[in-house]
């Protein structure tokens, strides 16, 4: 099982969700995602190798990806782009197909 993450900026990560097992020290948190300046996370979601993800904007555009295509990345990391964005567009979710 993965550890799918997207942010409003269209940018994906995905990361086994074993690594998502110890915490930092002195108890705040685990990274998930290195997100950009002016971006945050707009979905989360937990999907298997076998199923489709689903992101959709603000403006109504979308794209079906296969799981298995999305690249695992570290705990760390910033993740690939996930989806191109018009002007003015943003990413509202994400969900397992």
């Amino acid at each position: 099982m993965d550890l799918i993450l997207v942010t409003e900026k269209g940018v994906i990560k995905k990361t086994a969700l074993d690594q998502y097992r110890s915490q930092a020290r002195g108890g705040v948190g685990v990274t998930g995602i290195s997100v950009g300046e002016m971006d945050r996370v707009a979905g989360v979601a937990a999907a298997g190798p076998d199923q489709d993800l689903l992101i959709v904007t603000e403006k109504g555009m979308s794209i079906r990806i296969p799981g298995s295509q999305v690249r695992a990345i570290g705990r760390t990391g910033a993740g690939v782009r996930g989806i191109r964005l018009r002007e003015g567009d943003r990413v509202v979710g994400v969900v397992v197909v």
